[in-house]
């Protein structure tokens, strides 16, 4: 995915409803759904791209 146009602030949001949902449809027992498995990526892709963007403005402290 291109996160190059999607704010610091605005990735945080999507990447905390990402989550959100993810833990309803797992809570709704439809975790075996293509849309759960789609959703665990995008919220992978959206925590490295933060994790990258951190990295990139705090050099002394590389990763969490």
């Amino acid at each position: 995915m291109d996160f190059e146009t999607v704010t610091s602030k605005q990735l945080g949001i999507i990447e905390q409803c990402t989550r959100e949902l993810i833990e309803a449809l797992r809570r709704a027992k439809f975790n075996q759904e293509t849309i759960y498995s789609e959703l665990l990526l995008l919220e992978e892709a959206v925590r490295k791209e933060r994790q990258a963007r951190f990295d990139l403005t705090d050099q002394p402290h590389k990763g969490y």
